[in-house]
């Protein structure tokens, strides 16, 4: 089976603490070779949040779905490919009508179709999956929000103490 790899991490932190993308292509690769599936292509998209499918592996993955040089998405969990239910779905729902399957090897969930039909409760917990991905994204938007403030605040104050001198 043709299978195109994808793997992406957005920040330091997660690159240093979480999956890197040395790891993930390890874990991937693995799973590759015990499947006998054979890896068509890469896309790595690090540096790039999920928050959207607006980044350049990403798009050149669509690409390539539609131009039907793979049959099989591999990656290591829901929020490697999105962090958005919409674009989820989306995604789900774009990779059936090309005839596309999607394994996350680290999540044990059937994402390969959107048939609502004959699949409701594998939709019902990829949703839930991708709820808790956007509550972590809004988790981090907001810690950051917060971070910066409380910067520009101790600015403001060491800015304050400075003119006083």
């Amino acid at each position: 089976m043709r299978c195109g790899v994808y793997v992406r991490v957005s920040t330091d932190d997660q690159r240093d603490n979480g999956y890197s993308i040395d790891s993930q292509l390890r874990m991937i690769k693995e799973y590759c070779e015990k499947n006998n599936y054979d890896i068509v292509d890469v896309y790595n998209d690090a540096g790039h949040s999920g928050k959207d499918l607006m980044r350049p592996e990403m798009q050149r993955l669509l690409k390539d779905i539609k131009s039907h040089k793979i049959e099989t998405i591999v990656a290591i969990k829901v929020d490697r490919l999105t962090r958005n239910n919409y674009d989820g779905f989306w995604l789900l729902n774009y990779c059936e009508e090309h005839d596309v399957k999607i394994e996350l090897i680290l999540e044990p969930y059937d994402v390969s179709t959107v048939n609502f039909a004959n699949y409701p409760y594998t939709i019902f917990v990829s949703s839930k999956i991708m709820e808790m991905n956007s509550a972590q994204q809004n988790r981090v938007a907001l810690y950051l929000f917060n971070s910066i403030n409380f910067k520009i605040k101790i600015c403001k104050s060491l800015d304050n103490k400075e003119q006083m001198f």
